[in-house]
């Protein structure tokens, strides 16, 4: 009798993520072929800076440059195609797992890093389900997913990008609930894939605000995983152009190349020259300051996390905004409890076809990188 119950709970459990897996399949099926349509109707004239033989739409931009550190590693030498610009902008989670899964060069890395990609995304929506379900319910939460799939910037889930990974281990982070391994290593993987994992500190934070006693003070001790995992990087970096503030040299380095500076300051300018992606990103910051404000008073660790997602990403260029604030997967949740179950439908499509226009920008026209 007891087996048999276990097997009903099992049951019952995979039963109620039959939906969310539903939903996230069905949304890599759609960016998947958004990409490839894109790069098939484009004009010949429409590149992106190729740093391997890969011309996959699937591997275009920055999966170019994963592509060529899963291959032949680090350089100290900035690496000249476009620009000259240093591979160790790119944190080691994403091109280590791409060499791991193509077996060192024996499967062809492109393909398995694409496929991994979209897998990864799927697993991700599910936990992410299972994360926001306690807060937004599971109506809202389902809803929420949908919006959150079929996005803007849900394109990027299919490309050879470490977001997939980065969503991955932000759902563990989420899902575990409580201070422990399990978040501690999602924190720590999360700062060794995306530069902004140290937004989990925060959230450790947040969490250590509204918990007391023993998972207080392990929630404040949780925060130096990102911090730990950025130093070891940093000492790897040093160690590796002979430069004690190597890193400088990195991501703050890119920044030379972004029209207009940073964040909101390259907007007026990108208004001007690519206002079809200048304004819909001009509207996605919009939406997700508001839903910043909606989130706090309903959890406040998700509340941190979106806002300090939200300002990370106004420190980047422009164009990348979108992707920036993908990860901040509450705002999503909390537009479709309000927009109800009548609304939804609208704003699915909105964002649907966003992405479309996003994808078109970026691979078929290749006016922006995503």
């Amino acid at each position: 009798m007891k087996a048999l119950g276990r097997t009903s709970a099992a049951g019952a459990v995979i039963a109620s993520l039959e939906a969310p897996l539903l939903i996230a399949v069905g949304s890599r099926v759609y960016s998947a072929a958004l990409i490839l349509m894109a790069r098939q109707l484009a004009h010949p004239a429409a590149t992106w800076p190729l740093h391997t033989a890969d011309t996959s739409p699937l591997v275009a931009w920055d999966g170019q440059w994963y592509l060529g550190i899963a291959a032949t590693g680090y350089h100290a030498q900035p690496i000249c195609v476009d620009h000259c610009l240093h591979d160790f902008a790119f944190l080691p989670g994403w091109p280590l797992l791409l060499r791991l899964v193509s077996l060192g060069g024996a499967v062809d890395a492109g393909l398995a890093g694409a496929v991994l990609a979209n897998l990864l995304f799927i697993a991700a929506a599910v936990l992410l389900f299972v994360a926001a379900r306690p807060v937004f319910g599971v109506d809202a939460a389902t809803r929420g997913l949908l919006l959150f799939s079929f996005g803007p910037a849900a394109y990027v889930g299919s490309l050879s990008y470490s977001e997939s990974l980065f969503l991955l281990l932000v759902a563990i982070f989420f899902v575990a609930r409580r201070p422990g391994i399990a978040p501690g290593l999602a924190a720590f993987g999360a700062q060794l894939v995306r530069v902004t994992g140290v937004t989990l500190a925060g959230v450790a934070v947040a969490e250590a605000w509204v918990a007391r006693g023993r998972q207080r003070r392990a929630w404040m001790l949780l925060t130096v995983a990102p911090f730990v995992a950025l130093g070891l990087w940093c000492l790897y970096v040093a160690a590796l152009t002979g430069n004690p503030f190597g890193m400088m040299e990195g991501t703050p380095d890119w920044y030379r190349y972004v029209a207009g500076g940073p964040g909101v300051a390259s907007l007026p300018t990108a208004l001007a020259q690519v206002p079809i992606l200048a304004w819909l990103t001009v509207l996605i910051l919009l939406v997700y300051v508001g839903a910043a404000v909606a989130v706090a008073p309903l959890s406040v660790p998700l509340g941190a996390f979106v806002v300090l997602t939200l300002a990370t990403a106004l420190l980047g260029d422009w164009h990348s905004m979108a992707r920036y604030l993908l990860p901040a997967f509450p705002v999503p949740m909390v537009v479709a409890r309000y927009t109800g179950r009548r609304g939804t439908p609208l704003v699915w499509a909105l964002g649907a076809v966003m992405q479309a226009v996003f994808v078109a920008g970026v691979i078929g026209a290749a006016v922006v990188a995503p």
